[in-house]
């Protein structure tokens, strides 16, 4: 009980306050926002709250936005309890870490008579949440500079690169530039962080053998002596270089050698002794008896030269005695016969000193062996052709050659054999390539070793590249009805046609193709469809235009049950068009059923070395243009769709 001016006023109780805090999200992503929820609850029973307060602060706030930090209710009657709602807002720049939010509530109580008010008094309590970031960014960069980076397979540019918002977690960076070896690293991106990627990438690389006959060469490459014969030179940037052979006594050999990545060239030579030539020059006695040195002529050059000279004298002293001899011998056979007249030689004449290169026989040419190749198209294969020619007086065995082509064709035989070529003698293996992917320019070389007869060793002949180009179309759709699509086949140039039976419903097969053509951006003319429960027929015909203005077709023809027929044409303006025009529908094909579709199973996958390449070729037509054009060359008619001559293997 408490006085008050002659008034006792009694207090019916004092308010017990609770305190209790949530958040809706007790993790926020950083620039997200949550909401705090503050309960404030009268429990005692005894008395209500008047004036309650909430007071809200978070520690630490960088990166923390709080729109209001206070809030403030009238009262709280005995045993109830009243919320307050704080946004919270955060931005993208908050630091990941935890947050702990300070909260106060001040409140009073009043009397029995609610006259008298107590006060103020405190209660509080802490809540805590995270910030988090589920993004970090990589940085990346690489020696040579301008590198293509892929995230995960896709590309994201060229370095220096710094990649933001990448999600937390494990990734995969490639770094690749055209002549480099690939680079693939496995990066861990943390949340708010930059990971930091930094690599050196490797030029493209092969190794040249070299040896020589006789041994112990000095070898240049590209200007540069890297040691003596026989020897293996490693890590050689890929491309064309310059190997050089010298030795003292011998004269120097150089030859040009394409490097291929991961793969070893070879090099060979026999060093041909340097023929010394000297001038004419009279002898006298004082030359044969006693050999004089002129100021700047080594002793050994002089010993080389005197057997020589000494030699020679020998023998022709011995032809003059002979020759005396047999005029001697006829005069006294012969009385009839006046004697004949002997002519002393002069000295002059009698002892002129010749050049050795005129006493020295020059060895016989060796010849050459003579590799000529050449391509032709022949349905979805390109039959490339290599003729060797033993041009040699040895015969030349064991002859193995390989065909170098990128790591998407498909060869049904890596290397061809040939058991023996006498001189003058020559033939022709021909190769079945089948490319896959997409169009452009690929470089198809090879190689050949054999037995030489001549040296009694294996030696090595590098098949000179060729280019084969492929145009690859951009198509956008044209409009054309029935009529005008035979009347526009007729005047294009057509694909052999391909048919297939596969263990596919007809229907679904139709389907599929149609669909191929379609996405291809080719118009579709209203298909021809006859469909039975026991009998599907499904008839497309498709029309387009290419970026370049010229015109393509195709046709698709399903006949079938459970199983089906597949019939497939394709036309094009160009050949070169066709090509990659027909091989792109077969590929799309394809991949959509998961079935080679043209692929004979005996072809195989090969490939000697990686080809970087623009393009690679696939399906060819064989053209018949009524009268065959001549080889400029020899003479030979070729065949419409022959890039080089079969016979001497000029370019046509």
């Amino acid at each position: 009980m408490i006085f008050f001016n002659n008034i006792f006023v009694v207090e019916a109780g004092t308010p017990e306050v609770q305190v209790s805090a949530s958040i809706s999200n007790s993790q926020i992503e950083a620039g997200d926002s949550a909401i705090l929820t503050i309960v404030v609850s009268e429990v005692s029973g005894d008395d209500w709250v008047k004036n309650p307060t909430v007071f809200v602060g978070i520690s630490p706030n960088n990166g923390i936005s709080l729109p209001e930090t206070s809030k403030t209710a009238s009262r709280i009657d005995k045993s109830s309890s009243i919320s307050f709602s704080f946004p919270i807002n955060t931005l993208e720049t908050a630091s990941v870490g935890s947050r702990t939010i300070q909260i106060t509530v001040e409140y009073y109580e009043m009397d029995l008579l609610n006259i008298a008010t107590y006060g103020p008094f405190h209660t509080s309590t802490t809540k805590t949440f995270y910030i988090i970031n589920s993004y970090g960014s990589i940085s990346i960069s690489s020696t040579p500079s301008s590198s293509n980076v892929y995230l995960d397979n896709s590309f994201k540019g060229t370095t220096p690169l710094t990649i933001q918002n990448v999600p937390i977690g494990s990734h995969t960076i490639k770094l690749s530039k055209s002549g480099y070896n690939d680079i693939s690293r496995t990066v861990t991106v943390s949340s708010g962080r930059t990971t930091t990627v930094s690599e050196s990438l490797s030029l493209h690389s092969g190794s040249i053998k070299v040896s020589s006959n006789p041994s112990s060469a000095n070898v240049y490459l590209d200007g540069t002596f890297k040691g003596t014969t026989p020897t293996t030179l490693s890590n050689v940037p890929t491309g064309s270089h310059v190997i050089k052979i010298t030795k003292s006594g011998y004269n120097d050999i150089s030859k040009s050698v394409t490097v291929s990545s991961s793969h070893t060239s070879y090099i060979s030579e026999n060093l041909e002794s340097i023929i010394i030539s000297h001038p004419t020059a009279a002898v006298t006695e004082e030359q044969t008896s006693s050999p004089t040195y002129d100021k700047g002529i080594s002793y050994e050059k002089n010993n080389t030269t005197l057997p020589i000279i000494v030699v020679f004298i020998i023998l022709t002293l011995i032809f003059i005695i002979k020759g005396r001899k047999k005029s001697a011998d006829s005069a006294s056979n012969s009385n009839s016969s006046p004697p004949p007249k002997i002519t002393q030689p002069s000295a002059k004449e009698t002892t002129p000193l010749t050049t050795t290169a005129a006493t020295i026989q020059k060895p016989k040419d060796k010849g050459t062996i003579d590799i000529k190749s050449a391509f032709q198209y022949k349905g979805a294969t390109i039959q490339y052709k290599v003729k060797i020619i033993n041009q040699t007086p040895e015969p030349i065995s064991d002859i193995k050659i390989q065909l170098f082509v990128p790591d998407v064709f498909m060869l049904t035989q890596k290397e061809k054999s040939i058991p023996m070529l006498e001189p003058g003698e020559s033939k022709t293996v021909t190769f079945d390539i089948r490319p896959t992917g997409e169009c452009g320019d690929c470089a198809v070389s090879g190689r050949m070793n054999y037995y030489d007869y001549g040296t009694k060793k294996r030696q090595d002949v590098d098949i000179k590249k060729k280019i084969i180009s492929i145009v690859c179309p951009v198509l956008k759709r044209k409009e054309i009805d029935e009529d005008g699509w035979r009347n526009a086949t007729e005047e294009l140039i057509k694909a052999e046609e391909n048919t297939k039976d596969l263990d596919i419903p007809a229907e679904n097969l139709f389907n599929i193709a149609t669909r191929v053509l379609k996405d291809m951006s080719m118009y579709m003319i209203p298909p021809e469809i006859t469909s039975t429960p026991q009998l599907f027929t499904g008839v497309g015909m498709f029309y387009a235009e290419g970026a370049a203005g010229l015109h393509y077709a195709a046709y698709i023809e399903v006949v079938g049950g459970r199983k089906s027929r597949m019939i497939l044409k394709a036309w094009a303006e160009k050949e070169e068009a066709l090509t990659g025009f027909y091989h792109r529908i077969l590929d799309e094909i394809e991949k959509r059923l998961d079935i080679k579709i043209f692929i004979d199973e005996g072809i195989i996958q090969y490939h000697v070395h990686k080809t970087e390449i623009k393009d690679n070729i696939i399906q060819r037509s064989n053209i018949d243009l009524g009268s065959r054009a001549k080889c400029p060359e020899c003479g030979r008619e070729v065949e419409a769709n022959e890039k080089f001559c079969l016979e001497c293997g000029a370019k046509l």
